[in-house]
């Protein structure tokens, strides 16, 4: 998870390095051109070296941009995903923390799959629950765009002595719904529900929200 970090907010600063060494080496161009009177044929020759320089430069951060773009998205939603299991619960004069996730599909860049596979599990993803998301949630526009679907089931502790189902504990219910678009930078929408299933309602608790970088992959969990 810390390599996926790093990887997350240091890579854009390599850009830096051949946009500096681009920078520097036009500043050397116009200093020889400014100083190059009487002796222009070895000038010629230093700035024919230059620009042979600035050429790989810039060839290098066109690749150094491709690179990021994949790798930037991965290390996003992988943490996104991981981090949607980890709900730091204060307990005491301390803390635990709590696996929320109860069920989950996705994320997918097969959106059909995931949308069908939602609709026909029953035990988490009930008719009225996927009524609602729908209701509140237009898939066919989120998705008209590539990008990863996520769907999470969540159960959320109060905190209590005994932890998760300890005694005189309470628990919500929550769906959240993630979309990573394949983008030039991560960014991912994000919708949370309040789910009582007593009453057999859900409801739009959060949403839509967008998390761009370099903003915590961790608000793709809203609740």
């Amino acid at each position: 998870m810390y390599l996926l970090y790093i990887t997350y907010y240091t890579l854009p600063l390599v850009f830096m390095i051949p946009v500096l060494l681009i920078w520097k080496k036009k500043s050397i161009m116009r200093g020889t051109s400014d100083f190059s009177k009487g002796r222009e044929y070895e000038s010629s020759k230093v700035l024919k070296s230059k620009k042979k320089d600035i050429k790989i430069f810039q060839v290098t951060l066109i690749l150094l941009i491709l690179l990021f773009m994949p790798l930037a998205h991965y290390s996003s939603s992988t943490l996104s995903d991981g981090l949607m299991d980890r709900h730091r619960v204060p307990q005491g004069s301390g803390s635990y923390i709590d696996k929320p996730v109860e069920h989950q599909i996705g994320p997918s860049s097969d959106t059909d799959a995931v949308i069908k596979e939602m609709e026909d599990e029953k035990y988490y993803w009930h008719d009225w629950v996927v009524e609602g998301i729908k209701d509140e949630i237009d898939f066919d526009e989120i998705t008209r765009l590539p990008g990863r679907l996520g769907v999470y089931y969540l159960e959320r502790s109060s905190g209590v002595i005994g932890g998760k189902g300890g005694i005189g504990g309470t628990f919500e219910h929550n769906v959240v719904i993630t979309y990573s678009y394949f983008s030039p930078i991560p960014i991912t929408k994000v919708y949370g529900f309040f789910v009582m299933p007593e009453q057999e309602n859900i409801f739009l608790r959060e949403g839509p929200n967008t998390v761009i970088y370099p903003m915590d992959p961790a608000d793709a969990d809203p609740l």
